[in-house]
């Protein structure tokens, strides 16, 4: 994103449809990227008049992810946006790394123990499964729905990020519009 001079969306996705939706962000974080059983809907729905069931988090979803594809210029960060995006507008990259590599950056992120770290990544591991195959019918595990798939184990940031960019040139002839210095800052 900074290199292109682009916005990232990750996150703010949550937050644009809590706007939307006048749902409290911590209740829409209980369904992104997660799977939640019929049952729990039901019951939180019935529950909670500021909730929202997994129909509806989805409609708002496609709608804000279609919005900022229409916008352009943007990185969408997972939340399916490669399902949800036609494919010819865009690139679809999955970063990929080892276990052990992805435990090990975690712990060293959010300065917590190896073994929690371990059991945070297999869980958001299963939770983006889940997401995807109950949202979208697809196995995220699938080679041949993504353009580009990097393992940043062998790459640095840097290097992983100038094969996205040629990746996006050859593809969509897309030219960075910023420029990095040496020190790190964009001009």
């Amino acid at each position: 994103g900074k290199r292109l001079g682009w916005y990232v969306f990750d996150r703010e996705i949550v937050d644009e449809i809590a706007q939307k939706t006048h749902v409290r962000r911590q209740l829409l974080e209980s369904l992104d990227e997660q799977d939640r059983g019929a049952v729990e809907n039901f019951i939180i729905t019935m529950l909670d008049k500021q909730s929202i069931d997994d129909t509806r988090y989805e409609y708002h979803l496609r709608q804000v992810v279609l919005t900022l594809g229409q916008r352009g210029r943007a990185v969408i960060v997972g939340r399916g946006g490669r399902f949800i995006l036609p494919s010819q507008f865009g690139l679809s990259v999955r970063l990929i790394a080892p276990l052990k590599t992805r435990v090990q950056r975690i712990a060293a992120e959010q300065k917590i123990a190896f073994k929690r770290a371990e059991l945070e990544v297999k869980k958001l591991d299963r939770d983006r499964v889940k997401f995807i195959r109950h949202h979208f019918g697809r196995d995220i595990g699938d080679p041949l729905l993504h353009d580009l798939t990097i393992n940043t184990d062998a790459m640095s940031v840097d290097a992983t990020a100038e094969t996205v960019l040629t990746a996006l040139r050859k593809k969509l002839g897309v030219t960075s519009t910023k420029q990095v210095g040496t020190d790190g800052k964009v001009s």
